[in-house]
């Protein structure tokens, strides 16, 4: 069974850290995803256009900042218009779930669910000439990860965030579709705290 990328959205974000394009064997990637399955990564966070997180290895800290382009204003509308044709997908998308056809449709239509290697500005202190770094990597595994777990995330990282409607209060039949969507590209806004909603969402089960 797959460790990673076993949703169409998470599988996307898999090509930054394993490109189809890639020539030869990254000798890299087997440390990465060491780290990322020996919970190495800490305090990941994930905001329109960036994701940020620690990784500890061999008793050192290291600061990993990743830089994504969000959704062009165009491309966000198609995505609002999808979601607005599809009003079945609502309370999915509450749960944090996005369904494959999503996914789908947005190659079919030409927008990249995720961005190119190339398009990824990583950022680490350490001295790894290459980039992105095995730290970057353990980075994008990780967060591999949680988009499986929550495939919404993937729109938040292209410039689309999740409002907080007050459930006790908005029956899901009263959703506008259309809106249930923001289009944001400031950082710092309808952000996730992943690790923490992980462990959220293990004290409910």
């Amino acid at each position: 069974m797959a460790e990673h990328g076993t949703t169409a959205w998470g599988r996307a974000w898999l090509r930054i850290a394993e490109p189809t394009t890639a020539k030869g064997i990254d000798t890299r990637l087997p440390r990465a995803r060491s780290l990322a399955r020996q919970d190495a990564v800490h305090n990941l966070a994930a905001v329109p256009g960036q994701v940020t997180g620690t990784v500890v290895a061999r008793d050192r800290e290291h600061r990993v900042d990743l830089h994504v382009p969000t959704w062009a204003t165009e491309q966000r509308e198609h995505v609002l218009r999808w979601i607005a044709d599809n009003a079945a997908t609502t309370a999915a998308l509450l749960r944090g779930d996005a369904p494959d056809e999503l996914a789908d449709w947005l190659v079919a239509a030409g927008i990249d669910v995720a961005p190119t290697t190339a398009q990824v500005d990583a950022g680490c202190p350490c001295r790894e000439r290459r980039r992105p770094c095995t730290h970057a990597l353990a980075v994008c595994y990780v967060l591999v990860q949680h988009i499986d777990e929550e495939p919404a995330l993937a729109l938040t990282l292209r410039g689309l965030t999740r409002p907080e409607p007050d459930r006790r209060w908005i029956p899901l039949t009263e959703l506008n579709p259309r809106g249930f969507f923001e289009a944001r590209t400031a950082f710092g806004r309808g952000g996730v705290i992943l690790g923490e909603a992980r462990s959220a969402r293990k004290r409910q089960q």
